[in-house]
């Protein structure tokens, strides 16, 4: 048997005969039901620096004797840009501050009023020639802001409580600092278990931890796929045996799988491995691999891991198998020295892979039902070491945008030095009398959007905080 195939199957029957915990059946979805509501969460790993793109501040010397270190940043507030209600922080490339607004034209206002400009400089960061892909870097940050203007909400001071990172990743994902949580992904796709084949999409990297409410699907290689719906596949070229041979081997293989069914006293499990075959009689894995093909190729084999997954979970989510995705970066964004340069080079490619991921979703035509939440272990210190770097810092922001989010929106939760101020439960704004935003706050919104609260899982995994319009508001 092919290695991937086989690897491919072992993982997907292991995690599909998981227990699954009785308090599922008390929050699934009706029989038959899909959902029309999908998640994607994308967590920038290492922790970031909100302060490099959506929560600048200036270089304001703090007093505290760090002389030119003590600066939160090293652009001028003169420098930071606006769209709408929505400031963001000057490029760095190449060890300088770019206002990348310039770039190319006279007039800056002629880019920043010209949709096509935008559009065309995020795809030109996609593509595949890596000189066009460079040069428009000096213009990503702009381009990105005014496309996604009206989906893009900034939710700044959230107070992830830890400078660890596994345990700052587990508060941004799940919405608790504790143990033993599910993230978001998981629990949401908890749902729809026993109604979708693959309703949790990952690809093993960040804070995954299910609960076991629900297998994990990673297709890390899509080429896996097209195993599934083809067990006699070689490669493209050849096959395992001749059609007559293939053909008595399926019918065993079939009058074995109903007699093992007959036997299993898993309901769960029995469910699972109905919708695979289900999924594979009916075609469904095939048109996902349709999906993600032109003229018979695969068309994410070149993009990276991010966009790949981007890709196959848009296509899994129009195709009624899945119903939300965990994805992770590669790393890089725990910058103990040259902060600005590790932090711009990674948010840039953030922002190229969130441009494909809405490309899919518009192409699907699944963009308004699909909200995305970026974040990450937590935030970087609001001054300089002596290496140019910024080390870890427990106050962090989160990026909302789609569905059930009102966009072109910043809640202002940090002061001048980057601490945490209380905002307004209500109006969101800075209120002495309000509340510190944690990840609970933005996960108890994400419950209540997906119809979560109430649940079985919800009872069972509770979040210490109010509801408040955090996404909305």
């Amino acid at each position: 048997m092919n290695t991937n195939r086989r690897n491919f199957i072992k993982n997907m029957t292991l995690s599909s005969g998981m227990m699954t915990m009785p308090l599922v059946a008390q929050n699934a979805v009706a029989a038959g039901s899909k959902p029309d509501q999908f998640f994607v969460y994308y967590h920038c790993s290492g922790g970031w620096d909100p302060t490099s793109f959506i929560d600048p501040k200036g270089d304001a010397d703090r007093g505290d004797n760090r002389g030119d270190d003590s600066r939160v940043n090293k652009f001028t507030a003169d420098q930071i840009l606006q769209r709408g209600n929505l400031r963001y922080a000057p490029l760095w490339i190449n060890n300088a501050y770019v206002d990348d607004a310039n770039i190319g034209v006279t007039d800056p206002d002629e880019i920043l009023s010209d949709d096509e400009f935008a559009l065309n400089t995020l795809n030109d960061a996609l593509n595949a020639d890596a000189t066009i892909r460079t040069a428009a870097q000096e213009g990503l940050y702009n381009a990105f802001v005014y496309r996604y203007q009206n989906k893009l909400r900034f939710i700044n001071g959230v107070n992830h409580q830890t400078n660890s990172h596994q345990t700052g990743a587990r508060n941004a994902t799940s919405g608790t600092n504790g143990d033993g949580y599910p993230n978001f992904s998981a629990l949401y796709a908890a749902m729809f278990d026993g109604e979708l084949p693959m309703a949790f999409i990952t690809d093993g990297q960040g804070y995954n931890f299910t609960a076991d409410l629900v297998p994990e699907s990673r297709l890390d290689d899509v080429n896996n796929i097209s195993y599934i719906t083809d067990t006699n596949k070689i490669d493209a070229n050849y096959n395992y045996y001749d059609a007559d041979i293939y053909d008595l081997i399926e019918n065993s293989r079939e009058q074995r799988n109903q007699h093992l069914l007959s036997k299993t006293e898993l309901p769960s499990k029995l469910r699972r491995v109905q919708l695979t075959q289900a999924a594979k009689a009916g075609g469904e894995l095939q048109q996902l691999i349709d999906a993600l093909s032109v003229d018979g190729s695969l068309t994410v084999t070149g993009l990276n891991n991010q966009q790949r997954q981007m890709s196959i979970a848009a296509a899994s989510f129009a195709n009624g198998l899945a119903a939300s995705c965990h994805i992770a970066s590669n790393g890089g964004f725990d910058t103990h020295s040259n902060s600005d340069n590790g932090q711009s080079a990674n948010m840039r490619e953030v922002c190229a892979d969130l441009h494909h991921l809405w490309q899919q979703l518009e192409s699907k035509g699944i963009a308004d039902q699909t909200t995305v939440i970026v974040g990450s272990d937590f935030g970087r210190t609001p001054w300089y070491n002596t290496n140019n770097g910024k080390d870890h810092w427990n106050v962090s922001s989160m990026i909302a945008m789609g569905n059930g989010v009102t966009g072109n929106k910043v809640i202002n939760g940090t002061d001048a030095l980057v601490n945490a101020v209380p905002v307004n439960s209500n109006t969101l704004e800075p209120d002495a009398n309000g509340v510190i935003l944690t990840p609970a706050h933005v996960h108890q919104a994400l419950r209540q959007l997906f119809n979560v609260t109430g649940s079985g899982v919800d009872a069972a995994f509770a979040l210490d905080a109010q509801v408040i319009p955090i996404l909305n508001g």
